[in-house]
């Protein structure tokens, strides 16, 4: 790099992310599909729309599996997509997390956990438990 460039002096400021503090804790049925989940959430929990590309990786105790997802083309035969794979069949457990990038151009990312199951709202589809903190505008 050349002499005197923002990076070989340490000149300038540089900001790389920008974490916004917003939370949500939902329910769904687990029948629902991993990608309707993750719909759900965005449209109701941040009021995102659901029209980017989108890839996860699943870690827990019982599970490593990456899922991808592309709302506005028909699945691929490659890997596995999150429409086609529910929540019940991925057998999350409590402390089971995924990071999921969205929106590759902009760049978005989430953090689900499992914080437990009960079979006692199985009826009641998606609903959002509880929330805080002010989510931050998509575009």
């Amino acid at each position: 790099m050349p002499k005197g460039t923002a990076a070989s002096t340490n000149e300038g400021k540089f900001a790389f992310a920008k974490r916004f503090k917003c939370w949500a804790i939902v329910s769904s049925p687990i029948t629902t599909s991993f990608e309707d989940l993750f719909e759900q959430a965005l449209d109701k929990c941040f009021a995102f729309d659901f029209d980017h590309l989108w890839s996860t990786t699943l870690k827990g105790k019982n599970i490593l599996a990456s899922l991808s997802g592309n709302p506005t083309m028909p699945d691929s035969k490659k890997g596995i997509f999150g429409t086609k794979i529910t929540l019940e069949k991925l057998a999350l457990a409590p402390g089971d997390s995924c990071d999921i990038w969205y929106d590759y151009g902009d760049d978005w990312h989430f953090t689900f956990t499992v914080e437990g199951e009960s079979m006692e709202d199985e009826e009641k589809g998606f609903f959002i438990v509880k929330k805080g903190g002010k989510p931050p505008p998509q575009y």
